[in-house]
């Protein structure tokens, strides 16, 4: 008889890990994630805090020629000083319109000599007054750098004139007209008129005998005007005693 019997088999129990240690480790994951994420924010916040992208130099308009600070490298200080300092950066200044205004004006201005200089020429004009610029470059509102320059043709006036009208003026008056032109009494001749029934005193006729037929303020040198006056009784007793 065999009276051998197998062992009975072990039964090893495998335990589980408890639902309080899985959230444990869940909760130190998770707080691990968030501190590497701050960390890495921190980091880029501190790189970009940094870093500046390069400002343009303003330009400014000519409607705000006085106010020449910049939105946020300059203070609002517009005074003459403040504009010389700022002259260290390559700044350009909207071209002012020069069109229409006399020269002399624009040069003793001192707002726009601390940021233009100005180059003038001349030429003669039929419609536009001696003295008044007529043209300009660059153009208005065009951006030009400190102290660049506007080139500006000045008006010298009409080249050629109309022999003055001499109705109703002394010999006097007419003269300072042709002065004006810019004859002298070398160009002009003066004789009594026979016309008696001219005024005394007063300019009967003119005559340009050489010259042409307009005074061309080139050519005044070649200029000769003859005029008639029918003199006062004071001018003829004055020439009788002579």
């Amino acid at each position: 008889v065999d009276v051998s019997e197998e062992a009975p088999e072990k039964i090893v129990e495998v335990k589980k890990p408890s639902n309080s240690k899985k959230k444990a480790v869940i909760v130190w994951s998770l707080v691990a994630v968030a501190m590497i994420s701050l960390v890495a924010m921190i980091f880029v916040v501190l790189l970009g805090g940094n870093h500046q992208e390069p400002t343009p130099p303003p330009v400014f308009s000519s409607a705000a020629s006085s106010d020449v600070a910049s939105s946020e490298e300059t203070s609002s200080d517009t005074s003459s000083d403040a504009l010389l300092e700022s002259s260290a950066d390559n700044r350009f200044y909207a071209t002012i319109d020069c069109v229409g205004k006399n020269y002399s004006d624009i040069t003793k201005n001192m707002d726009y000599l601390l940021r233009f200089s100005f180059e003038p020429s001349y030429e003669y004009s039929d419609e536009v007054k001696e003295g008044v610029i007529i043209k300009q470059e660059p153009q208005p509102d065009e951006p030009l750098a400190y102290m660049g320059t506007i080139k500006v043709v000045v008006s010298k006036g009409p080249q050629f004139y109309d022999v003055p009208r001499c109705a109703g003026k002394t010999l006097e008056e007419y003269k300072e007209m042709l002065y004006k032109i810019g004859l002298t009494d070398d160009n002009i001749v003066v004789e009594e008129s026979d016309n008696y029934t001219a005024l005394p005193g007063y300019v009967s006729k003119v005559i340009m005998t050489s010259g042409g037929d307009k005074i061309d303020v080139e050519k005044l040198s070649e200029v000769e005007l003859l005029v008639f006056y029918y003199p006062t009784e004071e001018n003829e007793s004055s020439e009788a005693s002579e």
